[in-house]
């Protein structure tokens, strides 16, 4: 029998009903409130894919059927003998947008007498996470071999999202907003980026026959407007958001650090000088 606690006070009715809707949504047999069966998003009999690991069963959000990859996440919902013991902290998206992991109650231990916090908690989380990305890169390198490589790309955020970078190494696209186009004439205003617009799908063949060129572009306010005016005049693409420092597309980029930079005057029509004296 469980035991719940609600702070030292005698607790009203929708107080009740709130608790006990939210230690129900992992329960492995229905629970009936007022006559009312509570909801159970978490539970193993929910419909959702569950897959058996060394820490205990786990849902992955966005591999199972039906689902898609790119709507992957990391945030985590750990239950223990059905009861919700362990979230992850920060911005939640609702009780569908999240991984669900039902510990092995054989291996992993709460604290008596409420059995609300994990013992050893810290650890316990670490090694899930661990498992979990595990599985989710296991997954996502088996769907390398079925997708075609824009539609892998595709995945961009979700290799980001998993550190699994390194999967596009060989894949001879580019994904959609690691380059930009530099919109117009390039100005920083305060802390805001340059204006800088993502580009679609690269090719390797683009890039390695000259077709799009594409320049690794340091800070405006540490190299200077130069390099950045000479890209955006030859149309020149900007490396805009991380690879894998292993991508083939590091061997084509042109960088401005490595060469001097020459501002040569053409046409000059006009020349003005600033001549004043300051006062405190």
């Amino acid at each position: 029998m469980t035991t719940v606690r609600l702070g030292g006070f005698k607790p009203d009715a929708s107080q009740v009903a709130s608790c006990l809707s939210e230690l129900a949504k992992g329960f492995p047999i229905p629970v009936i409130f007022n006559g009312n069966a509570l909801q159970r998003p978490w539970a193993l009999d929910s419909g959702r894919a569950f897959i058996d690991m060394r820490i205990g069963k786990v849902h992955l959000k966005g591999f199972g059927s039906g689902e898609s990859w790119t709507n992957s996440v990391q945030e985590l919902q750990i239950c223990l003998q059905g009861l919700p013991i362990y979230r992850t902290k920060g911005y939640w998206r609702g009780d569908s947008m999240v991984n669900i992991v039902h510990l092995d109650s054989r291996q992993f231990h709460a604290r008596l007498p409420d059995r609300d916090k994990l013992i050893d908690e810290e650890d316990v989380v670490k090694q899930v996470k661990s498992v979990v990305q595990k599985e989710a890169i296991k997954k996502i390198m088996a769907l390398k071999e079925t997708l075609s490589p824009a539609e892998f790309a595709e995945g961009y955020e979700t290799l980001r999202l998993w550190d699994c970078l390194a999967l596009l190494n060989d894949v001879p696209v580019n994904p959609k907003g690691v380059l930009a186009y530099i919109q117009h004439y390039p100005i920083k205003e305060g802390c805001s980026p340059v204006n800088l617009e993502p580009a679609g799908l690269v090719t390797r063949e683009d890039v390695e026959t000259g077709k799009v060129t594409v320049a690794e572009l340091e800070d405006i306010d540490e190299t200077g407007a130069a390099p950045w005016m000479y890209a955006w005049h030859k149309d020149m693409l900007v490396y805009d958001n991380p690879l894998d420092k292993g991508h083939w597309l590091f061997r084509h980029l042109v960088d401005f650090t490595k060469q001097a930079v020459q501002v040569e005057m053409v046409g000059e029509t006009h020349r003005a000088y600033f001549n004043q004296q300051f006062s405190l």
